[in-house]
């Protein structure tokens, strides 16, 4: 249990830092794009965190919360929408889903920038 909280701790303290990369960083040049492996994205931790929570763990819930839109996470989770698919989203799709023009406008920016390999274009 205890390895579980420091592991969720881990994941919280990984998205801030996340975060504040972000702020930090406006576009990525292709040579710059960070195409490390995040350290609690590996295939086992995942699978333990998935033994802790029943169900896959909530990334895009937390991701949604850290942007002040979690109210939207039960949308996504009905469309069976994960963290991985939120890059592939259009804002046609989220609007589809039923969350409005400004939070549409954000969390693809932000799912964007947070995706490796994805150039931002402004």
């Amino acid at each position: 249990m205890e390895m579980m909280r420091g592991e969720l701790a881990a994941l919280r303290v990984q998205t801030n830092l996340q975060q504040q990369q972000q702020q930090q960083q406006q576009c990525f040049a292709p040579a710059q794009l960070n195409t490390t492996k995040q350290p609690n994205s590996t295939p086992e931790k995942v699978k333990r965190l998935t033994k802790f929570f029943g169900d896959e763990p909530p990334l895009l819930r937390l991701f949604l919360r850290r942007l002040g839109y979690e109210k939207y996470a039960s949308l996504f989770e009905k469309e069976r929408i994960g963290l991985l698919e939120l890059p592939f989203m259009t804002e046609e799709r989220l609007h589809k889903l039923g969350i409005p023009l400004g939070p549409r406008l954000r969390i693809m920016q932000q799912a964007h920038l947070a995706a490796p390999n994805t150039l931002c274009v402004l």
